[in-house]
């Protein structure tokens, strides 16, 4: 993969994880330190990946999928348990 488009991937990957993060940061209403530490990350790597001013990893990109989908597992789950609470007599 050329350098310009190894650059032009990071860009991106780093656009949408800022976004992502922002997001769940504003829906769960925490502070920087709060998520940091629900990330297993550092303040400042936080907020150097808020500000897209950071060189992603694919330990990174990893450690987001994982994030990602154990909270869509877990969003699943209790949604699967209240209607099964509303089904029962």
């Amino acid at each position: 993969m050329s350098g310009e488009k190894r650059r032009s991937l990071n860009e991106n990957l780093s656009r949408n994880l800022s976004l992502i993060y922002t997001l769940r940061r504003e829906t769960e209403k925490i502070n920087l330190a709060e998520f940091a530490n629900q990330l297993g990350i550092g303040h400042t790597t936080l907020q150097n990946i808020l500000r897209q001013k950071c060189n992603l990893t694919l330990d990174t990109v990893e450690l987001n999928i994982f994030i990602e989908t154990t909270i869509v597992r877990e969003k699943v789950t209790a949604m699967a348990i209240k209607a099964m609470v509303m089904v029962t007599p």
